[in-house]
């Protein structure tokens, strides 16, 4: 087992911790002179992550062992924020949706909200025993309306390849105030191909979101190749809870890894699934919210909107973790052949 980068330090195999522990801020310059705050990651438990400061805080890029995780758009986190959602979306290991939208847009809201765009403020990185903590806070305001702030912390254990988020929403203002919050998780190639399988718990109940995608409900868990043609389906999903949290995993049985998700299941009722294996927009969105992606009309008028009273202070969180397979569960070069 490798030590730890104090233990390394102490016993002289190290001079400097970032041996083994690279944490640095970078600026990514755009065409137009704008530029992109980020936090760079390598960890010796074989994750690095990329953490957008100007972003919400959002994870455009997470690795594990070298192995990409992650769906990214066809547009980068650098592209203007001005354009329509398709035109914008990065895509990224995690892209925050919310705080007054979740899904198409109405005359007041863009399509998913526009926490996303929010830059962090109140910054800070700090070594917290083992592990990194990243945090900063986001706000949503507007004259005569709302007052929302987010206070994101996510935390990056050196020792073991987890990302823990935490985020704590409040209500800054003396009216109730309806919110929508989801985490938009999107798994991209190689992790996502046709030897990964998604596993829920029993107890989960599942509902298609669509006619077509009621259609192809008994293939939610199962992906092919890239289909020119392939048209998108979204699912959701109702998991039983053990101790206050739900859990799946996401296994690649040929690369010889999994992805497990946990999230906190009181204020993250919701599992939405979006299952796109279009060609060049090969993605699998797995996306604990607190409500379904119809946008803030549906949910009003379905009377599934969310508030949170004046003042009142709401936590979410989630883990991801990353693992290395058991062999009788990897494929061989040969299975690939004979399939």
């Amino acid at each position: 087992m490798m030590l730890t980068d104090q233990q390394a330090l102490r016993m002289g195999y190290l001079s400097r911790e970032e041996q083994l522990v690279q944490a640095q801020e970078v600026t990514l310059r755009q065409g137009d002179g704008r530029t992109l705050c980020c936090h760079q990651l390598a960890l010796p438990n074989r994750l690095s992550a990329t953490i957008q400061w100007d972003r919400c805080m959002d994870i455009s890029h997470l690795r594990y062992a070298g192995i990409p995780l992650c769906y990214l758009g066809k547009s980068d986190e650098r592209s203007d924020s001005s354009p329509q959602f398709e035109q914008r979306f990065s895509g990224g290991m995690l892209y925050t949706c919310g705080l007054l939208n979740v899904g198409p847009q109405d005359d007041a809201q863009p399509t998913h909200g526009r926490i996303h765009l929010q830059s962090a403020s109140m910054r800070s990185i700090r070594r917290v025993g083992d592990a990194l903590v990243l945090q900063g806070q986001m706000r949503e305001g507007a004259l005569f309306g709302e007052n929302l702030r987010l206070t994101r912390r996510l935390t990056f254990p050196l020792n073991t390849p987890e990302v823990h988020l935490s985020d704590t929403l409040e209500n800054l203002s003396p009216t109730p105030q309806p919110y929508m919050l989801l985490y938009h998780i999107n798994l991209g190639y190689p992790l996502l191909s046709e030897h990964l399988r998604l596993t829920l718990p029993d107890g989960t109940q599942t509902t298609a979101a669509t006619a077509h995608a009621r259609k192809h409900q008994a293939e939610h868990a199962f992906f092919t190749p890239p289909q020119t043609d392939f048209q998108e389906q979204d699912f959701y999903h109702r998991l039983p809870a053990q101790d206050g949290y739900c859990a799946l995993t996401a296994e690649n049985s040929m690369l010889g890894i999994g992805l497990g998700l946990r999230y906190r299941a009181d204020t993250l009722p919701y599992l939405v699934q979006w299952r796109c294996l279009r060609s060049g927009d090969y993605v699998l969105g797995l996306e604990p919210a607190n409500n379904h992606a119809q946008g803030r009309t549906q949910a009003a008028r379905d009377q599934r909107l969310p508030r949170l009273q004046p003042f009142e202070t709401i936590t979410t969180e989630l883990t991801l973790t990353c693992y290395d397979l058991p062999r009788q569960r990897m494929m061989s070069p040969a299975d690939v052949t004979d399939t």
